[in-house]
């Protein structure tokens, strides 16, 4: 057990509580805390829930969240904050490329909705006339 995990343990004996009381309370599973107090990361599904679980726990035992965020994210190497590669951030970020994109798409979809509209127009009327030639071939007419 290291420094962290000796700190979590200490705050949490000397306020009295076991390790099912302050799972219950923070709703995570008891091997979680066990995990954080024992230094075990191993056990978690991923760096972003140990450096989350250590805050709501810090939190939890009154000991300051961002301190023991800071001091295990760097046990473990973990930044919250990843830069990505110029290529792709330029392409993820270049917002005339994506303006001119939804332009030309919503033009093809309006362009597509006109001909439909002329279609439906164009069977609306077709059926009127059906209909008028049927009521009227069913007039007998004097």
């Amino acid at each position: 057990m290291g420094r962290i995990g000796m700190r979590f343990q200490q705050a949490r004996m000397e306020q009295g509580f076991t390790l099912g009381e302050a799972a219950d309370a923070l709703n995570i599973d008891v091997r979680y805390i066990y995990a954080l107090e024992d230094e075990d990361y191993d056990e978690f599904p991923g760096k972003t829930f140990i450096v989350g679980y250590a805050k709501s726990y810090a939190r939890f035992l009154g000991l300051n969240p961002k301190r023991i965020a800071d001091e295990i994210s760097a046990e473990i190497g973990y930044e919250e904050y990843v830069p990505m590669q110029d290529g792709l951030e330029t392409q993820l970020l270049n917002p005339e490329e994506r303006i001119d994109a939804r332009r030309k798409h919503w033009e093809e979809e309006n362009r597509h909705s006109r001909n439909n509209r002329r279609y439906m127009f164009g069977i609306i009327i077709v059926t009127l006339v059906l209909a008028l030639v049927a009521f009227l071939g069913t007039r007998t007419w004097i």
